[in-house]
């Protein structure tokens, strides 16, 4: 560049430019052209010279720079400055604006201090992100346990803990399916138990409660 050191030239972090009295990129490193001019033209063989972008000075605006009584070493601005481009991209950054024969000369770099904010931000919506996944991990785990006991539940007998008719059913579904797919015979056994009732009504149930009937007792 003429009006900056060419050291600036392929920088993207840092935006350098010189522009004429009616916003004519005169010239421009990449990270000017990038963030003014059109980000998926900066790698293309294209001259973005003479391309008007007094337009993209949104605060402040071009001409409010241009009408800025020139301070020490003819400074115009010094701050923040928010630009767009052609792409509806918009990024505020810290500049100083100097009037130049030609024009004005633009140098502008990213707010580092915002960029550890947004990092550090990011880094606790990780965190937190985190902590969520880990007690949700924690909730689904529960879930299931308390599933798998409920079915349990429903497949056992309470008193002894045995399968329940449910639970027959479903192995004996299963068992004629193994037996089906492998080609061999299926056998079921039953037993029975004579008297079996006198051991349910002694075992399998509890004794009844039985109250006073005189109150006043």
């Amino acid at each position: 560049m003429k009006a900056f050191s060419t050291d600036l030239d392929a920088l993207r972090s840092v935006a350098a430019a010189l522009l004429d009295p009616s916003g004519v990129l005169l010239e421009g490193n990449s990270g000017f052209v990038r963030l003014v001019v059109d980000s998926r033209l900066v790698d293309r063989d294209a001259d973005h010279m003479g391309v008007r972008v007094s337009a993209f000075f949104i605060h402040p605006s071009f001409s409010a720079l241009l009408g800025c009584s020139p301070g020490e070493a003819d400074l115009l601005h010094d701050g923040l400055i928010t630009v767009g481009n052609r792409e509806g991209n918009v990024q505020t950054l810290r500049a100083r604006v100097w009037r130049h024969p030609e024009g004005v000369r633009v140098l502008a770099e990213y707010d580092i201090d915002e960029l550890e904010r947004m990092k550090r931000s990011v880094l606790d919506l990780s965190g937190d992100s985190a902590v969520l996944h880990a007690e949700t991990s924690r909730v689904n785990f529960r879930l299931r346990q308390r599933e798998a006991q409920v079915v349990a539940a429903s497949l056992t007998d309470p008193l002894t803990g045995a399968g329940n008719r449910r639970r027959l059913q479903e192995a004996l579904t299963q068992e004629v399916v193994q037996a089906h797919q492998a080609g061999t015979p299926l056998s079921v056994f039953m037993a029975d138990i004579d008297f079996f009732k006198r051991v349910n009504d002694r075992y399998g149930t509890a004794p009844a409660t039985t109250c006073s009937s005189d109150s006043r007792r």
